[in-house]
């Protein structure tokens, strides 16, 4: 519980070195989100159907809009993801700049690093992506489990320049020991930001402006959650490595 705490403190007490790296995947999102939004047909509800058939006449709109725009859809989906990977793995270097009293790069400086790493990001988030969904037609827990003991694969790819596949390995065997206090802490951040997310999206629907700020909001609250998991994650690698 002293990690999570710490981890806290450490990510408000940096915020200002860290923020930078997720601001090119929430303003991504947040334009995907609104072309999105704009593409979409308009949904009548019609109050004389029963609840049941209207469910299955939304589906029906909602899957052809997607067949409609499957290649659109995909693009953007593929491209969030990348920026996420890049949000992710920039925070390893930032990490370990602040960690070892280095005086923390700036964004250009540390995104020249990561991006001309993505060919492996992509690899391996995609590979370590269908492990962890498998996990998940199971159970959650053993779904979580995986996720935790996989997600050191960006800093071993960020930091010591690891392939794909060698960066899964790595992070399989240097979580080993640890996978079931990383689950707890994984399930643990799930949780709050899940919550987080309710509250806040129930509070801000009150209004009429702030309905509008909804999805910044909950992708501000992903980017500061994202922040504290993975310098747990980042952690661990830094104990394995004295």
């Amino acid at each position: 519980m002293n990690q999570f705490i710490s981890s806290w403190r450490f990510v408000f007490k940096n915020f200002k070195n860290l923020i930078s790296f997720g601001v090119p995947w929430l303003t991504f999102t947040i334009i995907s989100i609104g072309f999105i939004s704009k593409r979409m047909p308009q949904i009548l509800i019609d109050e004389n159907i029963a609840p049941d058939v209207a469910v299955i006449e939304l589906i029906e709109v909602l899957s052809k809009f997607y067949e409609n725009n499957v290649n659109q859809l995909f693009i953007i989906e593929l491209m969030i993801n990348v920026f996420f990977m890049v949000f992710i793995a920039s925070l390893a270097v930032q990490f370990k700049n602040i960690s070892k009293s280095i005086n923390p790069q700036s964004f250009f400086g540390i995104s020249r690093i990561i991006y001309a790493k993505i060919p492996y990001l992509f690899i391996a988030s995609f590979l370590t992506g269908i492990v962890v969904q498998i996990g998940f037609l199971f159970l959650i827990f053993p779904g979580i489990y995986l996720f935790a003991r996989l997600s050191l694969y960006p800093i071993y790819i960020s930091l010591e320049n690891k392939g794909p596949i060698e960066s899964i390995k790595c992070s399989w065997n240097a979580t080993d020991e640890f996978g079931t206090k990383l689950t707890i802490y994984t399930l643990i951040i799930g949780i709050l930001l899940t919550l987080t997310i309710l509250i806040t999206s129930s509070l801000l629907a009150l209004s009429s402006i702030g309905a509008m700020l909804i999805v910044p909001i909950i992708l501000f609250e992903i980017i500061i959650f994202s922040m504290v998991l993975s310098f747990i994650y980042f952690s661990l690698y830094k104990y394995l490595e004295k």
